[in-house]
Order: structure tokens, then C-alpha cells, then sequence
């Protein structure tokens, strides 16, 4: 099977989380009046399907040029929704856990930002006993819009949280392949990601 993109394309007029900063695309130069094409682009670091490195959210956490290539990269459980506490005793063994709540679909209404599903605490520690590098989610936060704490108790663990993920429904119940290579931005607290995964197996996670 090939790898799935499970990227959203960035471009101006996207969904962006309330308050930041809007996409803005514009030519700097022009094959035809400069003799290439350049483009100069305006955007927040958690722009569409991204990153959040501990720095995000954690007073001295890690900025993402310090993060060592693997924290971005790794075998990866793919699981329906959020799972209940002994589930979790079955994706044991991976690098990532990443969540398809179905809320994807939702992407560029109304209430994206407002009325997804979340993981309760009890389950986050869980997944941080576990010793995974991070976690993927199909929704805009781990947190209720109201909230961050989700964010530090993840973040101050050392993981890394990848958010707006897109086409896990396409892949749940395996174990795949995951990547989500963001821009080495020196001091950063998270950057788009061209997230993929290349299927390893099949098995019900």
C-alpha cells in the first residue's frame, strides 16, 4: 500500500485556531518579471496539521531545532476515538499513538474549534507511562477550547503532540509507519507538519 498524506494543504483562507495569525500567499518574484518564482508566505507555527514541541506550552521545555530527528519519526498505533484505560495495554511497543475520533470531517465548519472530543487526563498519563515519543489526534487540540492543561501534562513529559491530522480513518485498527517532519524553525514552539504513514501490518489496534 502506498503512503496515506494525512496532511491538510495549507493555503490562504484555511481554518486556523481562533486568534491566530490568518495564511497569507503572495509572489515575491515572478518567473516572468524575474526569471524565477518566489513566494512569500505569512503564517502561524500551528497552522493546519503541526507540531506543538514542549516549548509551546513549558516554561525552559525543548524549542523544536532541539529535538533530536526521531521525536519527529516512528511506528505508530492508529486507534478509533480514545480508548478506555485496559486498551491501552494492546498498543504497547509503538513510537506514536495517533487518535481518528472521526473528526475530521469537520474540518472548515463552524464548530471545529469548539466541539471536538478530547482524552480525559486518567488516559494521558497512561499513554505517557507508556513511553511513547508523542501522540497524533484528528482534532485541533488535546485539550477542551477553554483549556491547556492536557497540553503541559504531555508537553512537560517531553512528547511531542501532532494536531489536525487528516485520513487516520483510513488506517485505524493498524500499526504504520509515522512521520511528521516540521521545519527546523531555530527557537520555535511548533511548525507545520507534511505528516504521512506507510502501513506495516494488519491488526485491530
Amino acid at each position: 500500500m502506498s503512503a496515506v498524506d494525512l496532511s491538510r494543504p495549507i493555503v490562504p483562507g484555511m481554518p486556523v485556531w481562533p486568534g491566530d495569525p490568518a495564511v497569507e500567499a503572495a509572489p515575491a518574484c515572478t518567473v516572468e518579471g524575474d526569471g524565477c518564482s518566489v513566494t512569500r508566505v505569512t503564517l502561524g507555527t500551528h497552522t493546519g496539521t503541526h507540531l506543538d514541541a514542549p516549548a509551546h506550552l513549558v516554561s525552559g521545555g525543548r524549542a523544536l531545532d532541539t529535538l533530536p530527528p526521531e521525536a519527529f519519526f516512528g511506528t505508530a498505533a492508529v486507534v478509533r476515538g480514545f480508548p478506555s484505560l485496559d486498551a491501552l495495554e494492546a498498543l504497547s511497543g509503538v513510537d506514536f499513538l495517533l487518535f481518528s475520533t472521526g473528526w475530521a470531517s469537520q474540518w472548515g465548519k463552524p464548530g471545529y474549534f469548539y466541539r471536538y472530543p478530547v482524552p480525559t487526563p486518567a488516559l494521558l498519563e497512561q499513554i505517557i507511562h507508556m513511553g511513547v515519543r508523542g501522540l497524533g489526534m484528528d482534532t485541533p487540540s488535546p485539550d477542551p477550547p477553554d483549556s491547556l492543561e492536557h497540553h503541559r501534562l504531555l508537553l512537560g513529559a517531553g512528547l511531542v503532540v501532532v494536531e489536525n491530522l487528516c485520513n487516520l480513518c483510513k488506517l485505524e485498527g493498524r500499526r504504520v509507519w509515522f512521520a511528521a517532519l516540521p521545519l527546523p524553525l531555530a527557537g520555535a514552539d511548533g511548525a507545520p507538519v507534511r505528516a504521512i504513514a506507510l502501513p506495516l501490518e494488519e491488526e485491530d489496534a
